[in-house]
């Protein structure tokens, strides 16, 4: 903001304007206050001339009046000498625009500074002087015969004009102290009225720039106090208040997006949901694209789980090595969030960080890493990546550092209860399994191959509706559960050697209902708690039995409207029947299994599904090795 924007720039200027103002204003009077002096020595002298005048007439007549002048003729000599001296000094220095020290008595001379009446009347008054003494001063002169009657009579006769002209020049001074004092007083009165103004202004200024946002922020404190989180001021101005009141939305916005925050992201079911949550609520508090989690095992291993923004399945990735061949020695050894500015650096060295490489190769170019003190859980690290360099700023670590302790209970809470629904989802698949022994290791491949059958089936399909990042993880951690609902068939039925009758089929195909039942009772318990979780387990359990072409059971559903979860475990539930040893048969080939499949496709089973299943043939063909029941 430039600086002229600000309060206490305005302020400054406002106040310095009336500093100045105040100091024109009483320099000003004292300047006319001293040339009020200058105008009262003026109007003393112009008086000492009408009175000079006036006695020059006066001493004269009493000359013409007396019995016998002859006696008061040296006086009168003498007096009219003086007078008229003392009357050319006064008259002299006005023409001069100076009064001498000699008639003001002060150590500097006056200087005069008259209006245009008052310079014509002396102009008149000068002209008057000097005829007057032009027809005096021959009778005044030393001389034997000096006739003081006759110097009477020449003064007696003109010295009226001049007692005039004095009078008239000390009335035009007067007038002009008049004029000027009427100045003074505007003047004065302007200073007054334009410092009242200023006052004013610099007083609604403060009011409207200061006060009023200040009371308008203060309020603010009281609501956020209060309980109304996220209450936000109408910021109207870009000064210092400006500013301070964006501060306080900031700060309300902050505080509410913690709350948010920390609301939305507990109500993460697995990790990588938890990190997606994070990462949607982290955005509003530093630049970020990509969060993830480092989970430190007893086994020294460290699992990264990824949560990529609308990011498909082959964005996000997942690591299983040491730690220390994964991450910098300066992250694994700090308790405080690590930025790494750069790192593009870090692939340069001869043996890079693999964490930090994949990152980089994927565009990344910064990130920060918080250490999570989970209690009960696991040590683990949370990363947030940014596709800028030097995105991460020390406001952004102290705020990470803050509220990492808080982030760390929710992943750890959310490691927990998803370790705690694999164990349930694995000891209720086993409890199936259990009742049906020809199974095998049936349960783990098939839940293998729909995991890897839905990552292809993404990657192929990434515009469909269904193709949800989560569902592959979903998928491996529920498919086991497909045939939970054997648990309510009747031993007579599901462990019978033989062929079974038509009463005896119809019991068998109620076990997906019977499935779908028990889950959904489970389901609603947990919902009572705010956490779904059994919803692909359902869509499995009721469904993977249904037929492309609805022939299938138990609800004859067709087409896409059979869940696509239940779609990808029937390709997988009937490739790993087809492939595994059983009492009543020998494994197929692989060959031959997937020429089944695509003898199927479209009747029993999705083609799109089929296309995944075929893409995803590397990674199924590894399974099987690795798992086949033979």
């Amino acid at each position: 903001m430039a600086f002229y924007n600000t309060l206490q720039f305005r302020l400054t200027v406002a106040i310095s304007a009336l500093f100045i103002i105040l100091t024109i204003s009483i320099a000003t009077t004292l300047y006319l206050v001293n040339l009020r002096k200058h105008d009262y020595a003026i109007l003393n002298m112009s008086g000492q001339l009408r009175v000079l005048a006036h006695d020059l007439v006066s001493s004269s007549q009493n000359i013409l009046e007396a019995e016998l002048p002859g006696e008061a003729a040296i006086p009168y000599r003498k007096d009219t000498g003086r007078r008229m001296k003392r009357y050319n000094l006064i008259i002299t220095d006005f023409r001069n625009r100076t009064l001498g020290p000699e008639l003001t008595g002060r150590n500097e001379p006056l200087t005069c500074k008259w209006d245009e009446q008052s310079r014509n009347q002396l102009d008149y008054a000068a002209q008057d002087w000097d005829h007057f003494r032009s027809v005096v001063d021959p009778l005044i002169a030393p001389d034997e015969n000096w006739n003081p009657v006759e110097t009477a009579r020449v003064i007696a006769t003109h010295g009226p004009s001049l007692i005039q002209s004095s009078a008239e020049l000390t009335d035009a001074f007067q007038h002009m102290m008049e004029d000027k004092l009427s100045g003074i007083r505007i003047w004065n009165l302007t200073s007054i009225v334009t410092g009242f103004l200023l006052v004013v202004l610099i007083l609604s200024l403060l009011h409207i720039r200061f006060i009023r946002p200040l009371r308008q922020t203060v309020g603010g404190f009281e609501r956020v106090s209060r309980g109304e989180l996220g209450f936000q001021i109408n910021v109207k101005k870009r000064d210092e208040i400006g500013r301070m009141v964006t501060s306080f939305n900031a700060l309300s916005a902050r505080i509410q997006g913690i709350f948010n925050m920390t609301e939305r992201i507990n109500r993460g079911m697995t990790v990588e949901e938890t990190l997606r949550l994070v990462c949607a609520e982290f955005r509003a508090f530093l630049p970020l694209e990509w969060a993830g989690l480092f989970v430190f095992r007893e086994d020294g291993c460290t699992d990264v789980s990824v949560s990529l923004d609308n990011a498909g399945p082959e964005t996000g990735f997942q690591l299983k090595a040491d730690a220390d061949k994964c991450l910098p020695d300066s992250i694994l050894r700090s308790h405080k969030p690590v930025t790494i500015h750069n790192l593009g650096e870090l692939t340069e060295n001869p043996s890079p960080p693999r964490f930090a490489e994949k990152l980089h190769n994927q565009g990344f170019r910064s990130a920060v890493f918080l250490p999570l003190s989970a209690s009960g859980g696991h040590p683990s690290i949370l990363v947030f990546a940014s596709r800028e360099a030097h995105a991460y700023r020390e406001a952004d670590l102290v705020f990470l550092e803050s509220i990492a302790g808080q982030v760390g209970r929710v992943i750890d809470r959310t490691v927990t209860a998803e370790n705690l629904v694999v164990a349930v989802v694995e000891g209720l698949a086993r409890l199936a399994e259990n009742r049906d022994p020809e199974t095998g290791d049936h349960l783990v491949r098939m839940s293998r191959y729909s995991s890897l059958i839905a990552a292809s089936y993404i990657r192929l399909f990434p515009d469909d509706a269904e193709s949800d990042p989560d569902l592959p993880k979903d998928i491996q951690r529920f498919a086991a559960m497909h045939d939970i609902g054997k648990v309510g068939v009747p031993d007579q039925v599901l462990l019978k050697p033989g062929r079974l009758d038509h009463v005896e089929w119809n019991a068998m195909k109620q076990h997906p209902v019977i499935g779908g039942q028990v889950l959904r009772k489970v389901e609603e318990q947990v919902k009572q708690q705010g956490r779904p979780i059994f919803k692909v387990a359902i869509e499995i359990a009721e469904f993977h039995h249904e037929k492309f072409d609805g022939s299938g059971y138990p609800a004859g559903v067709s087409g896409k409207n059979i869940p696509l979860s239940a779609r990808i475990v029937a390709v997988a539930d009937v490739f790993d029947a087809l492939t595994s040893k059983r009492p009543y048969k020998e494994p197929w080939t692989v060959e031959a299994a997937v020429a089944e499949l695509h003898r199927d496709t479209g009747a029993h089973f999705d083609p799109d599904v089929v296309a995944a299943f075929d893409n995803a043939m590397t990674g199924i063909l590894n399974v099987y090795e690795q798992l086949k029941h033979v």
